[in-house]
């Protein structure tokens, strides 16, 4: 995987679309977990929303599941977490779109609607 990347890298060749969510894929399938997360971590694989979406679908709801699910949740930027959160029906997210929901309607209201 990384002698992959450094030969685009070093070519200065774009990688084909869908590219980074195809090795990603593998890799989860592959890697043990912790592996797959130091990847992420170091830059060799890239979270994609599709990733993403296709990994909270994909992954039961088991205890070492529900931890990579986390993991992965904890490590992406902002405005692809809040379009992820829907996808996996669980207290936590659903927290986290209730709290995105109650600041977006606080911002919009007046101020002295707020007493």
């Amino acid at each position: 995987m990384c002698r992959v990347l450094e030969a685009t890298r070093g070519l200065c060749l774009p990688l084909p679309p869908g590219y980074n969510t195809v090795l990603s894929v593998l890799a989860v399938r592959c890697l043990p977990h912790h592996g797959f997360l130091q990847y992420v971590d170091h830059g060799v694989l890239q979270l994609t929303e599709t990733l993403v979406t296709r990994l909270m679908a994909d992954l039961d709801n088991s205890e070492a599941n529900e931890k990579l699910k986390f993991s992965i949740l904890k490590r992406l930027p902002e405005p692809v977490d809040q379009r992820v959160h829907h996808v996996w029906d669980h207290p936590v997210t659903s927290a986290i779109i209730s709290r995105d929901y109650v600041r977006s309607v606080r911002s919009q209201a007046k101020p002295e609607e707020m007493k």
